[in-house]
């Protein structure tokens, strides 16, 4: 047996796309109230925790720039935790990075998420899920989907209201991760919506093609060289924008099809990031194991 300060979990925390994304208007609290199909991806981020030790290190081609901080969602998770009763031993973490910020994937929701489960796994006295939920949301709008890990969801509020669910077809995407970050709040605030009246749509089935994304003209017009290059990846395929951006998405028909175009993509830009990956129907669980060195 491994002894305490050695013990460790892991959970790999998948990106997310919004298969679509409508800004119906903006509210009185100064948020916009949001109709979008989230969806998560076989693209993960992987946390660990590891038990008896303290601190918090980042590894990972996306790495450089997390904050090692208490400014850290990681860290902002573990403190909320705790806060609100969760009792655990001292833990470590650590975070291997491979989803860029600032891309509309989701990363640190994801991340926060993940960490809230593992400290649910090591915990001597656990969080009911109703306060888990409640911390979820105020560490981020798209937190509480990635604590959910459910299939697509049709999501409104912020984001963080689950209207509808369905099962994920089998389906392959090529994710585009352009070396550009945007700032969800400065994309909003360039979207310039108008106030929101109140109506929403009914939940629709689960749409087999991507529909439009209303953010994405405010990214690119924040963005300009990213709506050029847009136009250039466009040529691969139907082009959609996740979330506030800058990650892109294509979908393709099978497995073969989306490693093909992920391969053409990557020669024809260097400076782009090109994943083949599937939907996840079905999510990691967290595994235990000795600690990473």
């Amino acid at each position: 047996m491994p002894e305490i300060d050695s013990v460790a979990w892991r959970l790999l925390c998948p990106a997310k796309i919004n298969w679509d994304l409508k800004v119906l208007g903006r509210r009185p609290d100064g948020f916009h109230e949001l109709r979008s199909w989230f969806a998560a991806v076989a693209f993960f981020d992987r946390l660990e925790l590891q038990v008896g030790a303290k601190g918090f290190r980042c590894q990972g081609p996306q790495a450089e720039g997390v904050p090692l901080s208490e400014s850290n969602l990681v860290l902002q998770a573990e403190r909320s935790w705790r806060q609100a009763g969760g009792e655990a031993p001292s833990v470590a973490w650590c975070l291997r990075k491979n989803i860029p910020a600032g891309a509309g994937l989701g990363g640190g929701s994801s991340n926060a998420a993940a960490a809230l489960h593992l400290l649910q796994e090591v915990a001597q006295r656990r969080l009911a899920e109703p306060r888990l939920s409640e911390i979820a949301l105020q560490l981020g709008s798209d937190v509480p989907f990635f604590l959910n890990r459910g299939g697509g969801q049709w999501r409104g509020g912020r984001g963080e209201v689950v209207l509808a669910e369905a099962a994920l077809p089998e389906t392959w995407i090529v994710l585009l991760l352009p070396p550009v970050s945007l700032s969800t709040p400065k994309v909003f605030q360039a979207l310039q919506a108008d106030p929101w009246d109140g109506l929403a749509p009914p939940p629709p089935p689960w749409p087999r093609n991507p529909g439009p994304n209303d953010l994405q003209r405010a990214a690119y017009r924040l963005q300009p060289d990213l709506a050029a290059a847009a136009e250039d990846w466009a040529r691969f395929g139907d082009l959609h924008m996740s979330g506030s951006g800058a990650a892109h998405f294509l979908v393709c028909p099978d497995q073969a099809s989306a490693q093909r175009t992920a391969a053409s993509l990557q020669t024809a830009f260097a400076d782009l990031q090109v994943e083949a990956v599937p939907l996840l129907p079905k999510w990691p669980q967290p595994i235990q194991g000795a600690a990473t060195p």
